[in-house]
């Protein structure tokens, strides 16, 4: 299928159901997922939530109020710049009343707001993903792209946390996007600097987004040559936005160059070189890691089967757009396989383009079942069941990670016990995560039963301990925790538990909580 020149209007999917009213279906769905899940933000609010945060919403404050200048550089500034931009019209408005939204510390509406601001960017990447598909596969790809988006549990449970990932795959999608339209539409000098500067963006979030740039070379050489040439210098533009678009909203990274590259060292030597539990290969490189993430959590069995058929579908039909599509996403993987240490949220930005694919494949089976295009009724209802069909599962995955995310959380409840319960002044040890205690002795200590046994220690030292490690995974599966579980049980065995909440949505949000009291 060859590519549409400039001069001829994208009408190519005109007859198709949905072709006027899939951009509504989408924008619908996006109301209802913003209105029924914005409330995942609030989690442990008040309490201290994804460790990250504060790399992100402490540079956001400041930025709020005119410091602009990181204090390390673990993320690029464009996120933090945008969240503090959020901070200062809020406080502008009279948000935070008398005393302002710019306090000296950020406050738990803080990361509130925060996570409200990548939520929303993680909306627009489900809508942008639906323009992708709408512009390179038809209308019920772009449909579909949205909806199983939206399904996603990684990429959805990524939404509710202030983090670089979620604005990285928007702006990742964007640089596809109007990619896309120079492939699509011809080449347009406006889709090769908007592409350049999404591109440039999706790097000011994250540093190892670069390969979204690699769409606009794909559509500049695939693109049909038209009576005005090839306009290599509208690419050589829009690549130059790249760098220029990620230095202006990470200025310092050039005045402060030591320090950036001394930063870049130190994120290398933690993905090359530490050990973190459950995310570390043990053959070097974490390709394979990632790809079984991806089939197990990120883009779940169906979902990854429908992408892989919808490449192999269209790569018949027009390989170019499968190419242009998956290529950053590829080069993402590879780039981020090369390290040891694996996080599936850092591949957050291949999702939208798997959304894509697999909306691909729902326009490429719903061609097969209706070629005509004349019942329209019944081809909506067979494309509704399709998508049903591939997103069901992984929809009510995600609706319950939500709801029990929105729980009570453990450590709330473990704290009115324990002021409740425990007298003013006794020695309490805490493992990591626990509730924040005032008015006791408290002895800090990570894990009593790893990487090494401390419970004689803890047992002399304390009258009461807070358990919160004993029923995570890593306890079973990673072997720098290899013996944990006995170390547990005997201590369980030797002393008594006074109290006992579970967490991961059981009853509670959070992780599982345990108080015994020392038995001497």
């Amino acid at each position: 299928m060859a590519p549409i020149g400039e001069n001829s209007s994208s009408r190519e999917f005109e007859g198709f159901p949905l072709a006027r009213v899939g951009w509504w279906i989408a924008v619908t769905l996006l109301l209802l997922a913003g209105l029924t899940r914005a409330r995942g933000a609030w989690y442990s609010y008040g309490l201290d939530g994804y460790a990250d945060e504060p790399e992100v919403i402490d540079p956001a404050l400041r930025a709020a109020k005119g410091d602009f200048r990181p204090e390390r550089f673990l993320y690029p500034g464009w996120t933090s710049y945008t969240i503090g931009a959020t901070y200062k019209v809020l406080d502008v408005v009279g948000f935070g009343g008398e005393a302002g939204f710019l306090p000296e510390e950020p406050s738990a509406d803080h990361f509130v707001v925060g996570r409200l601001v990548v939520f929303a960017t993680g909306l627009l990447s489900a809508l942008v993903a639906a323009l992708v598909g709408r512009r390179l596969f038809g209308p019920w790809a772009g449909v579909a792209a949205c909806a199983l988006l939206l399904a996603s549990p990684e990429f959805v449970s990524m939404g509710y946390i202030v983090q670089v990932n979620t604005p990285a795959s928007l702006w990742t999608a964007l640089a596809i996007l109007f990619s896309a339209n120079v492939y699509r539409l011809g080449r347009r000098p406006r889709d090769y600097v908007l592409a350049g500067i999404c591109a440039g963006l999706a790097v000011g979030c994250k540093y190892n987004s670069y390969p979204a740039a690699f769409s606009l070379l794909v559509a500049h050489l695939a693109a049909p040559r038209d009576s005005r040439g090839w306009r290599h210098p509208w690419f050589v533009l829009g690549a130059a936005l790249v760098p220029l678009t990620f230095l202006l909203t990470t200025p310092y990274a050039l005045i402060d160059f030591e320090r950036f590259l001394e930063s870049i060292r130190f994120l290398n030597q933690v993905y090359q070189d530490q050990h973190w539990p459950l995310h570390t290969s043990t053959s070097g490189g974490s390709w394979l890691n990632y790809l079984e993430r991806i089939w197990k959590a990120g883009w779940p069995y169906e979902l990854s089967v429908a992408a892989l058929l919808g490449t192999l579908a269209w790569c018949g039909k027009d390989w170019r757009r499968p190419l242009l599509v998956l290529g950053a996403a590829a080069l993402n993987l590879g780039f981020l396989g090369f390290y040891k240490v694996y996080f599936l949220r850092h591949l957050l930005p291949v999702f939208p383009p798997l959304a894509v694919m697999s909306g691909a494949a729902v326009q490429w089976a719903i061609d097969r079942v209706d070629p005509s295009r004349a019942r329209r009724v019944a081809t909506g209802a067979v494309a509704a069941l399709f998508v049903l069909g591939l997103g069901f599962r992984s929809f009510v995955d995600t609706q319950e990670k939500l709801e029990g995310k929105t729980k009570v959380d453990s450590r709330q409840a473990a704290k009115v016990w324990i002021e409740e319960h425990v007298p003013k002044g006794a020695r309490i040890a805490c493992e990591e995560r626990s509730p924040k205690l005032e008015g006791y002795e408290l002895v800090a200590a990570r894990s009593i039963a790893a990487p090494e046994d401390r419970t004689a220690e803890i047992e002399a030292k304390a009258d009461w301990v807070v358990v919160t490690l004993m029923s995570e995974r890593l306890i079973e599966r990673d072997p720098a925790w290899a013996g944990a579980r006995e170390v547990y049980e005997r201590f369980a065995a030797r002393h008594e538990l006074a109290a006992e909440f579970l967490g991961r949505g059981v009853d509670y949000a959070g992780r599982d909580i345990r108080i015994f009291r020392i038995v001497r």
